[in-house]
């Protein structure tokens, strides 16, 4: 599988993901209880932005005791999606589509 990962010049993209951990961006999800992740990149490059991120918000303990690397990967879904936007409360929001479609671009969900 192609590593299709955050490297864009995009600069929507850049808009809705913050700073790239380890090569990934990541936004939380609108429950507040997972990442979406703009690409397809490996889940140990996943795994580790959402720590680092963890950490830059001073929730790493709170990541740790609730969840363990096997969860994190599990949680793990790979999407195509068009129309990626935010809403009024700045989450993500997408329709989820076939990799051929037009447009389409790869977002991972994690929710563990």
């Amino acid at each position: 599988m192609r590593d299709l990962s955050c490297h864009t010049t995009d600069p929507a993209i850049d808009r809705l993901f913050g700073p790239p951990y380890h090569g990934v961006r990541l936004q939380p999800l609108e429950d507040g209880y997972g990442w979406v992740a703009y690409g397809h990149p490996p889940a140990r490059r996943i795994v580790a932005a959402v720590v680092q991120e963890a950490r830059g918000r001073g929730a790493f303990a709170q990541l740790r005791d609730c969840v363990t690397y096997m969860d994190l990967c599990d949680g793990m879904e790979r999407w195509w999606v068009i129309d990626l936007s935010a809403d009024s409360d700045g989450f993500l929001c997408w329709y989820a589509r076939d990799a051929r479609y037009p447009g389409a671009v790869p977002i991972t969900t994690i929710a563990p």
